[in-house]
């Protein structure tokens, strides 16, 4: 994949990230940190947001979401209180690719059916991830899907039929890279061990819970923008 050719050796990423500082407090809401990486910020027109040749498909959610990472950038971000509509794959039989599928459209449904526009990304959190290194049909990984309401006064939260929840989200801090490519369990597993290392050159920031992955395309995209992440936490 293109976007782990152009990648720099992971022992080179470690040793730069080291020689960088790292943010004593986590960023406000909606602000990020530069851990590694020049790359110029993502630069947002209208509500589209750019970076060299990738470019989101729809609008941010209004409130609590933070700007894209660029390709190959680390950064420290907070994400504050945002909607979003929750598929579960514990719901389903087969987790793998037609689960996500299923999900996709359950999800897709639902905010037509409120008349709320689709937003970027799609979140996809997942459990058991570490276990798989394995195809999208893995049974063993876990996972949820969440599409974003563009404001947290849409709708309703609770149980939304079709096997989809609405819930309000709590201000959360991830470490955040971002890389271009189709969003299976091979990119985010490499994304991950990355972060990992990266994160064990330092002594500020721990992992606190399973990584997620941001995705701002459509399968239909030539470059795809996907983040990879992990939750975090002052150490």
């Amino acid at each position: 994949m293109r976007s782990f050719i152009n990648f720099i050796a992971v022992s080179s990423v470690i040793a730069l990230a080291s020689a960088q500082s790292w943010p004593s407090s986590a960023p406000a809401a909606g602000q990020s940190f530069r851990v590694f990486g020049g790359q110029a910020p993502a630069t947002k027109s209208g509500n589209t947001w750019r970076s060299g040749n990738l470019a989101t498909e729809a609008p941010l959610p209004d409130s609590g979401y933070v700007a894209p990472t660029p390709q190959d950038a680390i950064e420290i971000k907070t994400y504050g209180t945002y909607r979003r509509a929750s598929f579960d794959s514990d719901s389903l039989f087969l987790k793998g690719f037609m689960g996500q599928s299923r999900a996709f459209w359950a999800l897709f449904n639902h905010i037509k059916g409120r008349n709320i526009p689709m937003t970027a990304p799609v979140e996809m959190e997942y459990r058991n991830l570490d276990a798989s290194r394995s195809f999208l049909g893995d049974l063993s990984v876990s996972w949820k899907m969440n599409f974003l309401y563009e404001r947290p006064q849409q709708g309703a939260t609770g149980n939304a039929g079709s096997n989809v929840f609405v819930s309000d989200t709590q201000t959360a801090t991830y470490i955040s890279i971002g890389v271009e490519g189709n969003m299976g369990y091979d990119l985010v597993n490499k994304g991950v061990d990355r972060l990992r290392q990266v994160l064990g050159s330092q002594n500020t920031w721990v992992a606190a819970g399973e990584p997620r992955a941001l995705g701002y395309n459509s399968p239909y995209t030539w470059y795809k923008w996907v983040e990879v992440q992990i939750p975090v936490r002052l150490a």
